[in-house]
């Protein structure tokens, strides 16, 4: 393909990612606020300035509007500052605070769900057997006709629970020779082959001359449950940690937030040719799109100004001691936060072009 085409085709297909994300989050606050008798005012595609009303849903104006990026739904009376009935502080805390909630849960299960997909295509990983890759020309797997995609099942006719098991068989047979079992195609074909192991290899090749992981297995229902929730909960730790660096100011050279040119190049990268040879490249936009789901509902928890966390935080005085923060406070403490997040995001983004994120290979 032309790579400018490629390249246009990459962003829009982003474009449109980011946009659904950002719009199922609006749509969270949108069914709290209606199931808790808030009405919203305006549902929109895109932000202002407003091109036009298109028409309603559920009795609600929609509009589209001139810049091409995400969604909004606004909430009556959502600056404090009137006495609406239906308007958003005309319920209890305890209920505002699941209208603000609702937004980042629904990006969470979006996530989730995404990642579970992942996990159906791509299997679990199955430790008693080992795929072989980057076979080295001249070395002991290659003289013995092993290639790159094949499965290793057991040495000298003994099946392994686990990589250690194998790597342990392999240094325990240094210099002598031993038998592997392979499966090749998807176990059409099984056969036996001998080799040695190497005593002294050459740096980086191995006693063998070749690198191995685990296959993968289909996956039950059960077991694509359990290992999303471990990747998802293992993202979430690493995301923190991240933030948490930034904040304490020791971060390393690869805790990098990145705005819309890193977020392109990571998607770009797991779209092109070294990554979808070996996962499609419908799994690895999933992938991808779960993450970013996870991220923006995690970053809108934070108790930051103008973020659904920081309005949380604002309300719990309410909820927890009956004492109310001055409507007028409340909204002066949001525009300060929202004007620090806007120059927040200036630097991400500018920061993407001066340093970019680091990608494999690069």
């Amino acid at each position: 393909m032309n790579p400018i085409l490629n390249t246009a085709l990459l962003i829009v297909q982003l474009f449109l990612g980011l946009t659904i994300v950002i719009i199922l989050h609006e749509f969270g606050h949108f069914f709290a606020a209606r199931a808790f008798g808030v009405k919203s005012e305006e549902i929109g595609l895109g932000l202002p300035p407003r091109i036009a009303y298109i028409g309603k849903f559920l009795d609600t104006p929609m509009s589209i509007n001139w810049l091409p990026f995400g969604a909004f739904v606004r909430i009556r009376d959502e600056s404090g500052t009137g006495t609406a009935p239906d308007g958003l502080y005309s319920v209890s805390p305890i209920k505002r605070i699941l209208i603000f909630l609702a937004g980042p849960a629904v990006n969470l299960v979006v996530s989730f769900i995404l990642l579970s997909v992942v996990t159906a295509a791509l299997g679990i990983p199955d430790n008693t057997r080992l795929e072989a890759f980057g076979i080295i020309q001249g070395t002991p797997a290659d003289i013995a006709g092993i290639r790159s995609g094949d499965t290793i099942t057991a040495v000298n006719g003994i099946p392994f629970e686990s990589y250690e098991v194998f790597h342990q068989a392999i240094q325990d047979n240094l210099g002598k020779e031993i038998t592997l079992t392979i499966s090749r195609n998807n176990g059409e074909q099984t056969f036996v082959t001998k080799l040695t192991p190497r005593v002294s290899p050459p740096d980086r090749q191995g006693p063998i001359g070749l690198g191995v992981r685990s296959a993968k297995k289909s996956a039950s229902f059960l077991e694509i449950i359990t290992g999303t929730a471990q990747a998802f909960g293992d993202y979430v730790k690493n995301l923190f940690e991240i933030i948490g660096r930034l904040v304490t100011g020791t971060a390393g050279a690869n805790d990098q937030l990145v705005g819309f040119k890193g977020m392109f190049d990571v998607y770009s990268y797991t779209q092109s040719q070294d990554v979808t040879a070996a996962i499609p490249g419908w799994v690895t936009a999933l992938n991808f799109f779960g993450l970013i789901s996870a991220s923006l509902g995690i970053v809108n928890l934070l108790p930051i100004p103008a973020l659904d966390g920081g309005r949380i935080f604002l309300s719990l005085p309410e909820l927890m001691f009956r004492v109310k923060i001055p409507r007028k406070v409340e909204t002066a403490i949001t525009i300060a936060g929202f004007i620090l997040l806007m120059l927040l995001m200036l630097y991400i983004n500018v920061k993407d072009f001066i340093k970019p994120i680091p990608l494999p290979g690069s």
